[in-house]
């Protein structure tokens, strides 16, 4: 499934799904899967090559992973043990490679997955990189307890439980190899965001016969693409294309899936108890809050006072359009991160330096994000360009601050904190571009070179 983009397309980790081992159903259903991926490598790599760029996205771009499992505070100079469990064409396990070596982390990325078609372009990938922080392993994510590793910092999963027969085996198997100080990145498929798709798989169940396999099923799924009537449910979903001028394997991991689920927050949120793992933060943080979709105070008082799981849950159908969550899970007992715009904290960008970004800012600005078919926008406060210049990824915000007093003496900290504030709103909860560090031991986002 995709990886949530931000500014490129996007990246996946893999829909790729790690085969029940044993016998009966679910055994045959996994291997009906396994089928698929050896078939139709997924995400497609038709013509792209690495010489295109780093392709980046959510989750698993390290510095999300800083912020939301480790609270900005990680000494990124340290060892990093990773796995991307369902590795699929490799996109997770490349950005994670890449950017590990960018900052100099002695890092060990597993790559996992059941197909080895998917594997050899994966493997391919790193290669052409250069890439000698990544291993390839083919096997079954239900396996990972029994592959003798030692525990890792992180695991990606990324649109892989929502396609197990039993997804709360599959990540209490991810649980079992996470270090208890450690965390995980996960997409699960959206519930409401994805009307239509399954009466599409529903239609395709019903006119192609037990043996017709994928490939002969593709043209036909092509023909009731093109010709579904306005009134079906997939065609009024804005945020679900409903064409077949699609690659394969694109239209094959969507509605010729065999198994496939999608969920809600509640339904996370319970999926996640039951491995002993709470949710750290969806990504971007700010679709998950119904102040982003609702501006009137009346209603937005009513809110207050709400926790994490209870917003999210109100957010995603008063958006109506979430059809994938990506979001951020640690172990139950641990603490939560430390306090956000504390005068310490160190603003670090995802994908450029402040000062570049300073020359685009006006009077007129205002942030705009992107998701799916609906566009929501921001506007920026009015010392945003004094601040963005002076946002180095090295410097705290209370640096910041009396740096800026000198050309705003009427300025005081309060007053600097809500402009903070209104930026970070943006930057951080709409558009996932701006995050949270704090001093350490060694620190490796150098000024003005972030990571890609």
């Amino acid at each position: 499934m995709t990886r949530s983009p931000e500014d490129e397309p996007a990246a996946d980790g893999t829909a790729n799904i790690l085969a029940l081992q044993g016998g009966g159903p679910a055994a045959a259903n996994a291997a009906a899967l396994q089928n698929q991926y050896e078939a139709f490598p997924y995400p497609p790599k038709d013509g792209a090559t690495e010489s295109d760029g780093l392709r980046t996205g959510s989750p698993s771009h390290i510095l999300e992973i800083d912020h939301y499992i480790y609270g900005g505070e990680r000494n990124w100079t340290k060892p990093f043990r990773a796995l991307v469990a369902g590795g699929g064409t490799g996109d997770a396990a490349i950005m994670l490679g890449q950017q590990c070596a960018d900052i100099g982390c002695p890092a060990e990325i597993i790559y996992l997955d059941l197909s080895a078609a998917s594997m050899a372009i994966a493997r391919n990938r790193a290669q052409e990189r250069g890439l000698n922080n990544i291993i390839f392993h083919q096997g079954s994510l239900l396996g990972v307890a029994d592959y003798g590793w030692q525990p890792f910092d992180y695991i990606d999963c990324c649109g892989v439980l929502h396609h197990l027969a039993s997804p709360e085996n599959g990540l209490a198997a991810l649980v079992s190899v996470l270090h208890p100080e450690g965390g995980l990145g996960l997409m699960l498929y959206g519930a409401f965001g994805r009307t239509g798709i399954y009466d599409v798989q529903e239609i395709m169940r019903g006119i192609t016969a037990a043996d017709e396999d994928q490939a002969a099923q593709l043209p036909l799924l092509r023909k009731l693409l093109d010709h579904l009537p306005a009134s079906n449910r997939l065609v009024r979903n804005p945020g679900v294309p409903h064409d077949g001028n699609h690659p394969d394997a694109e239209l094959v991991d969507k509605f010729l899936h065999p198994q496939d689920r999608a969920y809600t927050v509640p339904d996370i949120a319970a999926l996640c108890a039951d491995s002993g793992l709470k949710i750290a933060s969806f990504a971007p943080a700010g679709r998950y809050d119904p102040a982003t979709y609702l501006v009137d105070n009346t209603l937005r008082a009513r809110f207050n006072g709400l926790g994490l799981l209870a917003k999210a849950a109100l957010a995603e159908r008063i958006a109506g359009n979430i059809a994938k969550h990506i979001l951020y899970a640690v172990p139950s007992g641990r603490p939560n991160p430390r306090p956000g715009l504390q005068p310490n904290a160190i603003p670090v960008l995802k994908h450029s330096d402040g000062a570049t970004l300073a020359r685009k800012i006006s009077a007129d600005t205002a942030f705009q994000a992107r998701f799916d078919d609906l566009t929501v926008v921001a506007a920026a406060p009015s010392l945003t360009a004094e601040i963005m210049r002076r946002i180095d990824n090295q410097t705290s915000l209370e640096d910041i601050y009396f740096d800026m007093v000198s050309d705003n003496p009427g300025l005081n900290w309060n007053g600097f904190i809500v402009q903070i504030r209104e930026l970070y709103g943006a930057l951080h909860g709409l558009l996932n571009a701006m995050f949270l560090r704090y001093e350490n031991d060694g620190p490796p986002f150098k000024k003005q070179n972030p990571i890609p």
